[in-house]
């Protein structure tokens, strides 16, 4: 085969640098015979290999040509016998053309066979790899090609590879995750297109490291400190738990491999600890996992009990438990949510709560503490402010007959002393404020908007300014033509239940000048009053309740009676039932849906003389004279129950309740304050 004539200056030039080791023999008078079967194949991305057949005896050398484009170039020489060439320098993934020509000093061959061979896809270079964790490593390399679509890369675990993964074009690092703790991997990556793949990169190796546990964590007890962690190594043979303290930490304990949790009793109270755990594998390897800060729960307070004293005071005992609290606090729920309200001092195993909010129930719990914390809490009791407690009292200079509650202060009718301001700010500490001296037996006080209305006995209505209650200054006055026992007022309209003159009806608009403008003449001695609606309610002594439509006040008018059997002296409306104290052992309920006609549902027997009535809700409070005072349950009207007792120190003669407090008007005992939770 002839590709052309090649006497050209750089053939010759070719040809006088060949140097033959041949001897001149007359073959050397004659050109060599062609080379034949040359073959070749890429070595990488930038050389290719050549070989072909040495079919003379008399060459100089051989003349490597190359080309491209159908343009050719003599590239280099290969001396005699030596059938090898290596074309370098080339671009990747590009085909090039060869032949070759045997010389001498008598000429040149004919040209070998054409073969054209490709140079291959550029292979990724300088591959490391980097551990991010005991589960995960980072590869990284150099894009060594111009023309790659992509890469792929392969693993190496337990003497198997297998494709891990593949990556667009120009990448060059990939992540590898989901590894086994402490073992060895290998990896290499490839260049790809579309024809074939690289040569591999160089093959690293790396060894993950062994996973440390995590997640440790405490859980304190009075029986020691139980450790629990999460076990995230798959090659571990056993984990070693250190403790220690300020920092120091020794070996204490070990389990075996898969094992989670690890339980130290051997503690001291007044103690801290700092605890860790690692893994160990065969190797000696060791991770460890964070360090946490524990100390020995105290040992909760236990037989809580409790004793309500009063209204104002609940102390506690329990028996102690621990012999490293520095103080226990007590925890209570009453009106408000849970809180803390005072602690102890180590060893003190009683708490006084004197701050109770005014709720009826409470609920109570103690807990251990020292510098490292809480116990668990005690079992919770619950106590309950139950029946009637006395809570304080004021000795008035007279005999309190009747009284009334206005803001902080208790008026109290004081028979021929007048009225009484007591201030009850704190019902348990009332104080004297004020008084006026009636030139009357005081009987009854009505209290509104700084005005006091006093029904005076014999002299009917006086009316006293007490915006300043320690000097109250008479306004006005209204004699009535009997004796004023008791007074109701509604609107600017005074009702004076007046004895045998039964009830005056006194306008105080103009309170420095009452004046009476109505009256009814009840049939018996009117003692006391109340409404419901337009009816009054007469408690009319021998003649029992009379009832009056008062709709139209200058001119009552008589609706209907309750002949009681014994001297009516208090009464009390709620819904449709009146509630009559019948001066003797009886109270009624009268039903009055119809006050034209008053039905008797029920009757209870009280100790004592039942003088007055007052009713509120669902409970019934009746003064009792020298017996004291009965509070009487009827949410079922028709079946009242006794729900508590009180006997005064002297003689009950009227009863107020505001809010949970209960104020009675006890004779030559004066004022007395009670409280009874509803």
């Amino acid at each position: 085969m002839n590709f052309g004539v090649f006497c050209s200056i750089s053939i010759i030039a070719l040809f006088i640098g060949c140097a033959s080791n041949k001897s001149n023999t007359p073959d050397n008078n004659r050109p060599p015979a062609a080379p034949s079967n040359m073959i070749g194949y890429a070595l990488s991305s930038t050389s290719i290999r050549l070989n072909w057949a040495d079919n003379s005896n008399n060459e100089s050398c051989f003349i490597v040509f190359r080309g491209d484009m159908g343009l050719w170039d003599s590239i280099g020489t290969s001396s005699e016998n030596n059938t090898v060439y290596i074309d370098s320098n080339l671009v990747e993934r590009t085909p090039y053309q060869y032949y070759i020509i045997a010389v001498n000093e008598a000429g040149s061959s004919n040209s070998s066979n054409l073969v054209i061979l490709s140079t291959r896809l550029a292979r990724p270079l300088n591959l490391s790899a980097t551990l991010l964790s005991p589960y995960s490593v980072r590869l990284n390399w150099i894009d060594n090609s111009q023309v790659e679509t992509g890469y792929v890369i392969f693993k190496y675990l337990s003497d198997t590879w297998a494709q891990l993964g593949t990556l667009a074009r120009n990448q060059s690092t990939y992540v590898s995750n989901n590894l086994l703790d402490d073992a060895e991997y290998g990896y290499y990556v490839v260049a790809i297109d579309s024809l074939e793949n690289s040569a591999s990169s160089d093959t690293v190796y790396i060894l993950t490291r062994l996973a440390a546990p995590t997640n440790l964590a405490s859980q304190c007890t009075p029986l020691g400190i139980n450790l629990n962690w999460t076990d995230r190594s798959n090659s571990e043979i056993n984990y070693v738990i250190y403790r220690g303290e300020n920092d120091i930490l020794s070996q204490y304990g070990m389990v075996a491999r898969n094992q989670i949790a690890f339980m130290d009793s051997q503690l001291t109270y007044d103690l801290q600890y700092q605890y860790c755990v690692a893994a160990i594998d065969s190797a000696s390897g060791i991770a460890f996992s964070d360090t946490i800060t524990a100390a020995m729960i105290i040992a909760a307070p236990s037989n809580l009990t409790g004793t309500v004293v009063s209204p104002f005071l609940i102390t506690l005992h329990w028996n102690d438990n621990s012999i490293a609290e520095t103080e226990f606090k007590v925890i209570r729920k009453g009106q408000n949510d849970w809180a803390l309200i005072g602690s102890t001092s180590q060893n003190r195993t009683a708490f006084s709560d004197s701050s109770l909010d005014g709720a009826i129930n409470y609920l109570y719990y103690v807990v251990a503490e020292n510098k490292f914390g809480s116990s668990i809490p005690s079992d919770t009791i619950e106590l309950s402010i139950q029946g009637i407690y006395f809570v304080g009292s004021y000795d008035t200079p007279g005999t309190a007959k009747g009284l009334f509650v206005y803001g902080d202060y208790c008026y109290v009718a004081d028979g021929y002393f007048g009225f009484q301001v007591i201030e009850i700010a704190d019902p348990r500490y009332p104080t004297f404020t004020g008084s006026y001296n009636t030139p009357g037996n005081a009987q009854g006080v009505i209290v509104e908007d700084n005005v006091a209305y006093i029904a005076d006995g014999n002299f009917g209505l006086l009316i006293y300014d007490v915006s300043n209650p320690s000097l109250p200054v008479q306004l006005g006055n209204c004699d009535t033509p009997g004796y004023a026992w008791n007074i109701l007022k509604r609107n600017n309209i005074v009702y004076i239940a007046d004895d045998s003159s039964g009830i005056q009806i006194i306008d105080c608009t103009n309170s420095t000048a009452p004046t009476l403008i109505g009256h009814y003449n009840s049939p018996g001695l009117a003692q006391n009053i109340c409404f419901f609606g337009n009816y009054a309610y007469i408690a009319d002594y021998l003649s029992g309740v009379q009832i009056m439509d008062v709709s139209d006040i200058l001119h009552p008018i008589w609706v209907g009676n309750f002949d009681s059997p014994g001297m009516a002296t208090g009464v009390s409306t709620i819904d449709n039932t009146c509630i009559i104290a019948d001066n003797n052992t009886i109270v009624k309920f009268v039903i009055v849906t119809d006050p034209t006609h008053p039905v008797l549902c029920a009757e209870y027997t009280v100790a004592g003389e039942a003088r007055s009535i007052f009713a509120e809700n669902r409970y019934a409070y009746i003064s009792n004279q020298s017996s004291g005072i009965t509070i009487l349950d009827f949410s079922e009207y028709c079946n009242p129950v006794l729900s508590d007792v009180y006997d005064t120190p002297g003689s009950a003669n009227n009863i107020i309740v505001n809010g949970n407090y209960v104020y009675v008007a006890d004779g030559n005992s004066g004022l007395q304050i009670l409280y009874f939770p509803h």
